[in-house]
């Protein structure tokens, strides 16, 4: 094509694309969850969490710090608003990519939250340092937010 075309430009695309090849790749290297179906009434044998474990994909928003702690994890509005205040201040991301792909581990002894690809560590929690876990569904989005004692 005629015109100019920086060379800048042309790295970061080329550098996108291959990105973009290696993220298609590893979407199709991906593993099996190690899961179980969830029947009626919605829930799982407790024998299953005390001697084994759950995973769900996730999307992971991300971690705040500095939560004040008058917050009230059952006020759905405040959480809400804690979590607008975290995206306009660039703290979580406002759009969810496939990077933020998670996978959450449950059990009865912690919760892991690893990335689908490549499996590093994000963060792993005991149950017994969760001060509290909320739930919000906003629009088509499920949050789950847990507030430790960390």
């Amino acid at each position: 094509q005629p015109g100019i075309v920086s060379p800048f430009k042309r790295v970061f695309l080329k550098g996108e694309k291959g990105r973009d090849k290696k993220a298609q790749e590893k979407v199709t290297e991906r593993r099996p969850l190690h899961t179980v179906v969830v029947a009626l009434p919605d829930r799982v044998e407790p024998d299953l969490l005390l001697h084994d474990y759950i995973e769900k994909e996730v999307k992971y928003l991300g971690q705040l710090t500095s939560i004040p702690g008058y917050l009230n994890p059952s006020s759905r509005t405040e959480i809400l608003h804690l979590i607008d205040n975290a995206k306009r201040a660039h703290q979580l991301p406002g759009q969810l990519t496939p990077e933020h792909d998670a996978v959450i581990s449950l059990s009865a002894y912690n919760i892991k939250l690893v990335w689908r690809d490549g499996e590093d560590l994000i963060l792993r929690v005991p149950i017994h340092d969760i001060a509290s876990v909320s739930y919000i569904r906003d629009d088509s989005a499920h949050l789950v937010v847990l507030k430790t004692g960390e």
